[in-house]
């Protein structure tokens, strides 16, 4: 609104205006977030997108502990879970704080386990009838790992692997299987059984016998 002001006096008159400039009220801050993807597999990424208004400060907070702060207009932000993590969102402004945490899968990431994944060593390689070699297994994303033996034996271990000792009386290859979410993962290591006496067995000997020469 503009307001006049008038004098009048014995030489007449004279006026000044002023101007009175009402602004808007500011509305309380409003904030959204949603991720997407919703769901993940261990190790890949998800893009939160948040919108505020009547913000002076938005920041995302993650049920896992993690933390960020967007624009006061919000923004996006990139998360990498490890597992299931809620987002909230919260916009604080001269109207107050509102926070808004998304229902289900729209500010929840939800991270699904990756395909399995394993190794097996044998240690050593080719061994003596009667003599022992080393299974070493390694395991991702199983929920069980198991080894079989061409010659009919069977073993169970942790879900990460482990080793395994074997006493194979005839050259045996060994199949490991990491079982999980998709499809089970193998590998195989085979341990050679020579016999007794034979060049193979008997070959350190050898030359352990020319060095003393």
């Amino acid at each position: 609104s503009t307001y006049t002001a008038t004098a009048t006096g014995s030489q007449g008159s004279v006026t000044a205006e002023a101007t009175v400039t009402v602004q808007a009220p500011i509305g309380p801050p409003t904030v959204t977030i949603s991720a997407s993807p919703a769901t993940i597999t261990q190790g890949s990424s998800s893009t939160l997108t948040v919108t505020a208004t009547n913000a002076t400060a938005v920041t995302v907070a993650g049920s896992d502990g993690s933390s960020y702060t967007l624009s006061t207009t919000g923004g996006t932000q990139t998360v990498s879970p490890t597992t299931t993590t809620t987002y909230v969102a919260t916009a604080a402004g001269t109207g107050g704080t509102v926070t808004q945490q998304q229902a289900t899968a729209n500010a929840t990431v939800t991270v699904t386990p990756g395909a399995p994944t394993v190794t097996i060593a044998a240690s050593p390689t080719s061994v003596a009838s009667g003599n022992s070699a080393t299974l070493s297994v390694t395991a991702t994303n199983a929920t069980s790992v198991t080894i079989s033996g061409s010659d009919g034996s069977n073993y169970t271990l942790p879900d990460t692997g482990g080793t395994q000792t074997v006493t194979p009386s005839t050259t045996t290859t060994y199949t490991a299987t990491a079982a999980g979410a998709g499809p089970n993962a193998t590998a195989q290591a085979t341990v050679t059984v020579v016999a007794a006496g034979s060049i193979d067995s008997i070959s350190h000997v050898i030359f352990m016998m020319q060095e003393n020469r």
